[in-house]
């Protein structure tokens, strides 16, 4: 019971620990749990730490690739390309919008790509890991789509890391709007993938999303792109059950008890 109780307690003061250290504001508390991201109050108004006023919150969210340069995390700018507003969508200035994907009123984190403007460019996403336990695997899932009113095909891929810089493309993910143009509004999909770390994330440590845009083929502007509903959840290494170690056990002393009868 001691020994339980102490267990317990250990494990909730890692969790605690890391929560209070982790600079991420996406941070995985518990295995096989879900934290989602959907954007709710959301006006792209800028960057800053901490988010709020319609802002991404900076401790979470990063981004590279503007004409009037990037956002790393921590960093505030609430100026130009890094705070165009709320729109449905049609715009021609290049930079991140809040666009409502539905005409209903659901925002996500929107992106006008244009010659100097995200060609290629990224959105790097910060994940913390305050379960307590070493991740093995974590599941991704997300809806990303396009607003294809233009004559050129663009991509929006996607990749990983656990050092925020060397990062893994992850094929079945990627997004690539069609080159010719058509008149359907916001077409949006689910990309979901499990996906396992080479080595195990230990409590306490992060991990990093990023999606990167940029041209395909055609000419001309560039379509319009979305990203809503990231979910993230993180899921530890198997553990073997204890009748398993019992019967180990029983086994290795058989062993010796034969051994010590020759």
């Amino acid at each position: 019971m001691r020994r339980t109780l102490l267990c317990a307690l250990t494990c909730l003061f890692l969790s605690f620990e890391a929560f209070s250290t982790l600079e991420a504001d996406i941070i995985l508390t518990g295995i096989g749990t879900a934290e989602i991201e959907d954007f709710t109050g959301f006006t792209a108004s800028g960057f800053a730490p901490g988010g709020g006023s319609g802002k991404l919150d900076s401790n979470t969210f990063a981004t590279s690739g503007w004409s009037n340069g990037s956002v790393e995390f921590g960093g505030s700018n609430d100026s130009g390309d890094f705070a165009r507003g709320s729109s449905s969508g049609n715009e021609s200035s290049g930079g991140i919008y809040a666009f409502n994907h539905d005409g209903a009123g659901d925002v996500g984190v929107g992106f006008q790509p244009g010659g100097s403007d995200f060609t290629p460019g990224d959105l790097t996403v910060r994940i913390g890991n305050s379960t307590g336990q070493s991740l093995s695997s974590f599941e991704i899932d997300f809806d990303i789509g396009a607003l294809n009113n233009t004559e050129r095909a663009n991509s929006l891929n996607f990749s990983w890391s656990t050092d925020g810089t060397n990062f893994t493309d992850v094929g079945t993910l990627d997004f690539v709007s069609a080159e010719a143009s058509d008149s359907n509004g916001w077409n949006l999909v689910d990309r979901n993938s499990t996906i396992s770390f080479s080595n195990s994330l230990d409590n306490g440590n992060q991990f990093f999303l990023r999606w990167t845009g940029n041209d395909v083929s055609g000419s001309g502007s560039r379509d319009e792109f979305v990203l809503d509903n990231i979910s993230v959840t993180g899921f530890a290494a198997a553990v073997p059950e204890p009748s398993s170690f019992i019967f180990s056990g029983l086994g290795l002393a058989t062993v010796v008890l034969r051994r010590r009868r020759r």
